[in-house]
């Protein structure tokens, strides 16, 4: 069968009588396309289920009971509340008629919080001869669910979404008043939609050619950028002896705009505090470093031999590698990392390594 159907029947009855057969024994109830539907119909929602168990008659009167207990079982795992009920004869359907019209029904919210229909009378008027493919669909029903909006969509299983026209109330076609199924009784208008405030049927944004995004910039949005992020010239002070490659290892000192572009006083007099700061640590020569950290705490003015170097000038390595000594390049090193970590914790000292604790 077609499993689609049962889910769309399912959206708009009350009750869902599930049957079953006592002749697949008792170790199952259902086929595999049982086992399957049971499975959509479940993680859809069963409204109000009802189980009811055929061909009994069929078995031998003395495995009967047994038979109804295995499938009694089965159906407490899959629907705990449910009890299972017998169908074969006449008597026994008027009992499952009238479970049904007692028991109390089982509200989905999925399909409670929508307005739902079913047809009974689906009719299709065409617009003309000219456009039989145009039309209006009736669709006669009982509106269960929430109230329908006449200007909203509508969706049809299978066709898609529609817009609609008017709503009405045509007569009743199962009242209780038989007495008056003589009288002609009126078509009633209930509510007609409005052009302007229907639901578009537009689901989808269909793009515009002439409105895409610029995404490659021009010429004059380049040279703009390149003015906007011209890179700033930063000059280093450092003491007198350093070669070019260690002064490229200095932390930047002074930053020193173009001409042409301002800076604000605040943030200027905030850098050249940190600056002094960093030429005071950074002072310290490799081959006199007790006297440099003496003329440090002196008054007099630290660098006034010291170069400036531009941190954009190339490196010449071969030249530098000629005249390079390892080892005082190591000491050094050393001696900056120990100067600098003393300024940073000056109230911590490092146990060392390879010192004895005795002879500590």
């Amino acid at each position: 069968g077609n499993e689609l159907i049962v889910l769309d029947y399912l959206k708009v009855c009350d009750t869902a009588l599930l049957l079953t057969s006592a002749s697949f024994g008792d170790d199952e109830i259902f086929d595999r396309w049982g086992q399957r539907i049971f499975n959509m119909i479940s993680a859809q929602g069963i409204p109000t289920p009802l189980v009811a168990l055929m061909d009994l008659e069929s078995l031998n009167p003395k495995r009967r009971p047994a038979s109804k207990q295995a499938a009694q079982k089965i159906i407490s795992k899959l629907l705990p509340e449910e009890k299972l009920m017998q169908l074969d004869t006449a008597a026994e359907g008027l009992n499952v008629m009238r479970r049904i019209g007692g028991q109390k029904k089982r509200i989905l919210h999925n399909v409670e919080n929508r307005p739902h229909l079913f047809g009974d009378i689906v009719e299709f008027k065409s617009n003309g001869e000219a456009s039989d493919d145009l039309g209006t669909l009736e669709v006669t029903g009982f509106l269960r669910g929430q109230s329908l909006n006449v200007n909203g969509l509508v969706h049809i299983p299978g066709l898609g979404d529609f817009q609609v026209g008017q709503v009405v109330a045509p007569p009743d076609p199962y009242k209780l008043d038989k007495s008056r199924d003589g009288e002609n009784v009126a078509v009633r208008l209930l509510d007609i939609s409005d052009p302007l405030k229907r639901t578009s049927l537009q689901s989808e944004n269909i793009p515009d050619p002439m409105d895409a995004e610029q995404t490659w910039p021009t010429e004059e949005e380049i040279e703009a950028s390149q003015k906007e992020t011209k890179k700033m010239k930063l000059v280093k002070r450092v003491p007198k002896g350093f070669s070019e490659y260690q002064a490229a290892w200095i932390p930047e000192i002074e930053e020193v705009e173009d001409p042409d572009k301002e800076e604000d006083d605040e943030d200027m007099s905030d850098d050249d505090e940190e600056a002094e700061d960093d030429e005071d640590f950074m002072s310290c020569d490799n081959k006199s470093f007790e006297d440099e950290c003496e003329k440090r705490d002196s008054d007099t003015e630290e660098f006034q031999d010291s170069v400036s170097v531009s941190s954009e000038a190339a490196v010449n390595d071969e030249k530098y590698d000629q005249q390079m000594d390892f080892q005082e390049e190591r000491e050094t090193m050393q001696k900056l990392q120990q100067a600098r970590t003393d300024q940073l914790w000056p109230d911590e000292i490092d146990t060392p390594l390879d010192v004895p604790a005795h002879e500590r």
